[in-house]
């Protein structure tokens, strides 16, 4: 059985900060610490369309403060490709994982991608000209190519078009996914077209520790959708944050209402290393 199919926790997740002191003694006895959170409906909220998204300033500064600190290694993994949200973060001491892992970019390293990912690329091209064909009638769709997976994003699509959408979106793959020539996932109002290959976020956060040379680090991922849950079952011993209302049936232990909460842990960790570090002197 691989690790992501890991059967999901059978109670309800626990809320991240009703184990405050626990958290706060974990985090405190690590040597070393991996940060990574997802980007959309993590770090920011979910807009209408990916364009309109921006990152806070203050949630920059406080990865950047954290990503400063020598116990931590900070990083993003992505739906979006790699260079989109390299752009929107900005920050140049941090890793970045895009495309749902096919991109991995370490600090002052080449750029790594999935070897067998690229061989879908043509693929994956003729699939964006089909859907756009197909779907151009229905409003609100956004079909998003980003190489190595394609997206189609119907968030803005009227309520009684979605079933008719999905049902002509299913005639062009299901015969690909029956061919395994592509993998298909549904997330918060898009469909995610992806190489049929045992590799997702969940095996790109393992190679990146792996590169890092961080095994043994405490391992702390934050993420708010079905493809994060892959990397929920990479956390081991650490701590995995499922973002949302609360809920059944995931490989995360704990979870946070939103990004806005999110942001209240980031400064709850940074707030943390300022104590160490005013202890240390």
């Amino acid at each position: 059985m691989r690790r992501t199919e890991l059967k999901a926790n059978e109670i309800y997740l626990k809320y991240l900060f009703s184990e405050r002191k626990k958290i706060e003694r974990k985090i405190e006895k690590a040597k070393s610490i991996l940060l990574v959170c997802d980007f959309d409906g993590t770090l920011v909220s979910i807009k209408s369309t990916p364009n309109m998204v921006h990152l806070p300033p203050k949630t920059k500064k406080l990865l950047f403060l954290l990503s400063g600190d020598k116990r931590y290694n900070v990083g993003i993994i992505s739906g979006r490709p790699l260079c989109e949200v390299k752009k929107l973060i900005g920050l140049n001491n941090i890793f970045y994982v895009g495309n749902h892992g096919f991109e991995i970019k370490l600090p002052k390293r080449q750029k790594f991608v999935y070897p067998q990912a690229k061989k879908i690329r043509p693929l994956i091209k003729n699939l964006s000209k089909k859907f756009n064909k197909l779907l151009s009638g229905y409003n609100g769709i956004l079909i998003e190519d980003k190489t190595y997976t394609l997206s189609i994003h119907y968030r803005n699509c009227l309520a009684n078009q979605i079933a008719s959408l999905k049902k002509g979106a299913r005639s062009i793959y299901l015969p690909l996914v029956k061919k395994r020539k592509v993998r298909v996932t549904e997330g918060k109002k898009v469909i995610e077209i992806r190489p049929p290959l045992d590799w997702d976020k969940g095996e790109a956060l393992r190679w990146t520790r792996n590169r890092l040379k961080k095994k043994n680090a405490l391992t702390i991922y934050i993420g708010d959708d079905r493809t994060d849950e892959d990397a929920f079952a990479q956390t081991g011993k650490g701590l995995s944050i499922y973002v949302g209302a609360k809920k059944k049936h995931s490989a995360a232990k704990f979870y946070l209402s939103g990004p806005n909460r999110v942001v209240s842990f980031l400064t709850f960790l940074v707030k943390l290393e300022n104590d160490r570090a005013k202890k240390s002197n």
